[in-house]
């Protein structure tokens, strides 16, 4: 909530004087892998497994997106990693047992903005 200083509280009024505001933040990934959905994501890209560079430089898992994506994009990601795929995960930490059940592992050369 953001507020002129000067503002008194008004109950039950809306007021220039008081706007709720909302924290977004972002930071770069890369994708290390994919699971499928299901559902009405079935057959589709369900999730994007991410990781992203630590304080010493190394890339480490930070964990699944999926959410933020249109039947277009999530086509276009499905094509794409297709092309990427590899049998092995390309993570320098480990990846939980949940988030690699299913897990699809990509060379990792596709990078986006992660919003939160």
């Amino acid at each position: 909530m953001a507020k002129r200083t000067s503002s008194l509280y008004q109950p039950g009024a809306r007021s220039r004087d008081w706007i709720k505001t909302t924290f977004r933040s972002t930071t770069e990934v890369v994708v290390g892998g994919w699971t499928f959905g299901s559902g009405t994501r079935a057959g589709r890209i369900g999730a994007l497994l991410v990781r992203a560079h630590d304080d010493a430089g190394q890339l480490v898992y930070l964990g699944k997106v999926g959410t933020g994506f249109n039947a277009a994009t999530l086509h276009q990601l499905r094509e794409q990693l297709a092309d990427l795929e590899q049998p092995t995960s390309p993570f320098n930490s480990p990846v939980p047992r949940d988030d690699a059940r299913g897990a699809h592992w990509a060379t990792p050369i596709l990078v986006g903005d992660v919003f939160f």
